[in-house]
């Protein structure tokens, strides 16, 4: 094990391993990242592994929109398989939500997030089973996928 390190990192979940690949990607040599058991074993190795885009911040989407980009391109950027699948997402909203989810979509487009609201009538042609006749309006986003959390 390294006695010495440039940076230390405390936890070795998404976010520690963000980190540490982004210093690596400067030029940091000297990384060490510590994990209580091992990297991953917190709540990023036990969440579901979902790659979303709908976040109602700037910042927030502007860093996911890059994140997608690297698990898109998993084994060039960082090497191994991350499992990405790309699945798409819809999610129904009751009707008097559709004024902020509008606005909040107005935003993600803006900076390059591929999502739209569909009416029922949309949803019905697309043949989308709803089980509540008062969630339309719906937002769906085709570029939301699934990854393997401890990738």
């Amino acid at each position: 094990m390294t006695r010495t390190a440039d940076v230390v990192i405390v936890g070795g979940g998404v976010t520690g391993a963000s980190i540490a690949y982004h210093l690596a990607q400067r030029g940091v040599r000297k990384i060490l990242v510590l994990e209580r058991k091992f990297l991953g074993a917190g709540g990023t190795g036990r969440s579901v592994g979902i790659v979303r885009q709908l976040y109602p911040t700037p910042e927030t989407t502007q860093m996911v929109l890059r994140s997608l980009k690297i698990f898109q391109s998993f084994g060039d950027a960082v090497g191994g398989h991350a499992g990405y699948t790309g699945c798409g997402v819809l999610i129904g909203v009751s009707p008097s939500m559709r004024p902020q989810l509008e606005k909040t979509l107005t935003l993600q487009q803006a900076l390059g997030v591929r999502a739209r609201v569909l009416g029922l009538p949309t949803l019905r042609w697309s043949m989308v089973a709803s089980t509540r006749p008062d969630s339309a309006p719906s937002c769906t986003s085709p570029n939301r996928a699934m990854a393997i959390p401890s990738a």
